[in-house]
């Protein structure tokens, strides 16, 4: 599930996290414009430990990555960040 936004809610909006494969948690999901999930992310191990980063993607990409595009039922389940190019994927822990 690709993401199109990167920001972080540190100290500094427009910081990114480093490509890479993070352990996550997904701490909140929206339905937003055009039927697009917005996600706010933790990181939960290593040096972005707790940071917090959102990402938007289409709910297809959510199902197929996470096995659902219900956004209720997505608060709270584990999941791994992979970070290409400055790109964000979420995919299953």
């Amino acid at each position: 599930m690709s993401g199109d936004s990167n920001r972080s809610d540190d100290d500094d909006a427009s910081a990114r996290v480093r490509d890479g494969v993070y352990d996550a948690f997904i701490l909140w999901v929206e339905t937003r414009e055009a039927g697009a999930l917005g996600f706010d992310i933790t990181i939960t191990t290593g040096e972005h430990k707790g940071r917090v980063v959102a990402i938007e993607a289409a709910p297809a990409s959510a199902r197929a990555a996470l096995g659902s595009d219900d956004p209720m039922t997505l608060i709270g389940v584990p999941c791994t960040l992979r970070v290409a190019d400055g790109a964000p994927t979420l995919g299953p822990a």
